[in-house]
């Protein structure tokens, strides 16, 4: 029971010492922001085969439904929860993926249906629309 209590204490006391270590770049960081940078940067330099990727412009997750301005996916996207509601005046979108759960969307334009898509569904390069509703679980196009 010492001997746990012993090498507790010396995990303890290898940890402080180790929080006031200061990586090269984190002296002038004081936000957690530029703290994180910092990190990433010596990261990096440490390991140049390391590469870090952005999210994608065209993820969308699971529960929303996706929609972007550009064909494609390539820019201007908006992401909206799975809920039954019409989102009328978004301006003019041009790309959608449906990630709502067994639920269908509808499409419009200025008010009238141009397309629906149900469920897991993409429409890269779609009719222009500038607004959608989610409907009812278990719907479908």
């Amino acid at each position: 029971m010492i001997q746990t209590r012993v090498k507790v204490l010396g995990l303890l006391i290898a940890a402080l010492a180790l929080s006031f270590v200061v990586l090269p770049g984190m002296a002038l960081a004081t936000t957690p922001a530029e703290k994180a940078t910092a990190l990433l940067q010596n990261a990096l330099s440490a390991n140049p085969l390391l590469e870090v990727k952005p999210l994608a412009e065209e993820s969308c997750q699971s529960g929303n439904v996706c929609i972007w301005t550009s064909k494609e996916y390539k820019t201007g996207r908006s992401e909206f929860r799975c809920v039954n509601e019409y989102h009328p005046n978004l301006g003019s979108h041009h790309s959608a993926k449906n990630r709502c759960p067994d639920r269908p969307a509808f499409f419009f334009l200025n008010g009238a249906m141009v397309f629906c898509m149900n469920a897991g569904g993409d429409r890269p390069n779609s009719p222009e629309f500038n607004g959608f509703a989610v409907t009812n679980v278990g719907e479908h196009c």
